[in-house]
């Protein structure tokens, strides 16, 4: 019987396949339904675009906790400190986004969600994570 890793408790490593499938699943759905293939009526599209980013999130959070083929310390430590730094760049860029909408009341951004948060949250780890490990940097 294998013993779980203490530091760390990720999913197999074939969740990132299942994740990246859900991912560009709903992300096909949400473009699907903006461009009006699914003929949605006016009160069934809020919930749908909720459901959609849900799931794109979903996909997102198999691929950032599923782990790599090979499991080291090296990618334990990449993978802490990618986690760190998208949460404190999700943070800043909440505190910017938030200031640029106060400053400018006619601002073109939208208010942050929660939705928005999670997303921005993954894509800055999993954009720091994998830039690493192709540069081959610990930052």
């Amino acid at each position: 019987m294998k013993k779980r890793d203490p530091q760390f408790n990720l999913i197999p490593h074939r969740f990132k396949f299942i994740g990246l499938g859900i991912a560009v699943l709903a992300a096909l759905f949400l473009i699907g339904m903006k461009e009006a293939w699914f003929g949605l009526a006016p009160e069934q599209l809020e919930p749908a675009k909720t459901y959609g980013l849900n799931f794109f999130i979903l996909g997102l959070l198999f691929i950032a906790l599923a782990k790599e083929k090979v499991e080291d310390e090296r990618t334990f430590t990449s993978k802490t400190k990618a986690f760190a730094g998208g949460f404190v760049g999700a943070v800043i860029s909440a505190i910017i986004w938030s200031s640029w909408n106060l400053l400018f009341k006619e601002s073109s951004l939208q208010p942050l969600t929660g939705q928005g948060l999670a997303m921005l949250m993954l894509f800055t780890y999993l954009a720091t994570f994998y830039l690493q490990k192709l540069t081959g940097e610990e930052a």
